[in-house]
């Protein structure tokens, strides 16, 4: 990167008092693949406080925005190439990659309703916009910047669902290494989260990503897939993982311990996280000091760091410090309709149909319950079979 990005707050950003709706966190301190979302954007600065002109070159992203790395570094290049005398906006086919990247709804649209808009902006050499406070419109240069979306190849996954969600029982699931999405809400978190994992695997590009994998291949002596995705685990110094492990496709960091029986797959792993016997994850981020526990289960999840995790987490967020017992489960469907979510607006209806929990910082939820999906445990509340207020959607 070579252009400066100036971190702004927008009317958009502003919806969730500039925090994580679940967590209360700051929205720069959102965890994606277990790092604050200000490591995302080298180099920035907070801007827009109503004190400051800006001027071009520099990108513009609102606070809560997650950028991947080849997003930043190609709308940059775009600006570029499109340079006039205004500013350009992020604007991608709602229909094409970024399908997945508004779980709630709020981003704005085109007119026609066919294209997202985003909070990223490109500010050429010698424009400028007006200062602009927390709570203040936009300036209006930013609201009538004409938009524009890079040209990416996108790879679709297949999944199995419930027909009451798609008659067809499939649901196709597109991946992209230019991907953004807001994380001011814990839905859309988790969502961040599952886009990134999918831009960090194919961010080497198709060319060196297929090099990658037959280095894998050779390394493993087989073309057999679990071994290929098997050798091509990157893992830190020091760790520890039982020969009867299975571990494919993940990242781990230094000092992870992988216990006797445990199947990790296409995971990030913080370091001093350590995974039980038995244990299973996929698709998941898994943080610093966090434990997977004896038989416990994580898929599509983020989990924060030093969490401790004994029953099955799919498609939810836990923070920091939580305690899930052994057993209990959080529910992922609505099988009246579509799950529904608490926001600062009331409910909301998530885009999949498919919804987990979010359990806040250092909140206990005892053994044997099962969460209904979509439900918020806040921070520090302490949930167990006398609470009677998670059994039922």
């Amino acid at each position: 990167m070579t252009t400066p990005i100036a971190v702004v707050t927008t009317e958009r950003s502003g919806w969730t008092d500039r925090k994580i709706y679940g967590l209360g966190d700051p929205v720069a301190q959102a965890r994606v693949l277990d790092r604050p979302l200000d490591q995302w954007r080298p180099g920035s600065k907070a801007l827009g406080d109503g004190t400051q002109t800006l001027r071009g070159p520099m990108l513009i992203c609102a606070e809560d925005l997650w950028v991947s790395r080849k997003m930043l570094s190609g709308f940059e290049a775009l600006g570029r190439r499109q340079a006039g005398a205004s500013p350009l906006r992020l604007g991608r086919d709602a229909a094409g990659p970024a399908m997945l990247s508004d779980p709630l709804g709020r981003l704005p649209r085109s007119d026609d309703g066919k294209t997202i808009l985003f909070d990223l902006w490109y500010l050429p050499e010698g424009v400028s916009v007006p200062a602009w406070g927390p709570g203040d419109p936009l300036p209006q240069p930013l609201k009538e910047a004409p938009f524009a979306d890079l040209q990416t190849r996108v790879h679709s996954l297949d999944i199995d669902v419930d027909r009451s969600i798609d008659p067809s029982g499939r649901m196709s699931v597109s991946f992209t290494h230019v991907a953004a999405a807001p994380v001011g809400h814990w839905v859309e978190l988790a969502r961040a989260n599952l886009l990134a994992l999918g831009a960090e695997a194919l961010e080497a590009g198709p060319v060196l990503g297929l090099l990658r994998l037959i280095w894998a291949a050779i390394r493993a002596f087989s073309l057999n897939p679990s071994r290929v995705f098997h050798a091509a685990t990157q893992r830190g110094r020091r760790c520890r993982i039982h020969p009867t492990a299975v571990v494919e496709g993940c990242k781990l960091g230094n000092d992870v311990t992988i216990d006797a029986g445990a199947v990790l797959r296409g995971c990030v792993i913080g370091d001093g996280a350590r995974i039980g016997p038995l244990a299973a994850a996929e698709w998941s981020v898994i943080g610093q000091g966090a434990q997977l526990q004896r038989r416990a289960t994580a898929n599509l999840s983020v989990i924060y760091p030093e969490a401790r995790i004994g029953g099955l987490l799919q498609l939810s967020v836990a923070g920091r410090s939580v305690a899930f017992k052994f057993a209990s489960a959080s529910a992922d469907m609505n099988p009246n309709g579509a799950v529904r979510v608490l926001t600062p607006d009331g409910l909301r209806s998530v885009d999949t149909g498919y919804q987990g929990i979010c359990l806040g910082h250092e909140a206990f939820v005892a053994a044997n319950l099962i969460v209904a999906p979509g439900r918020l445990i806040e921070g520090g509340r302490a949930v167990t079979t006398e609470s009677r207020m998670i059994i039922r959607s």
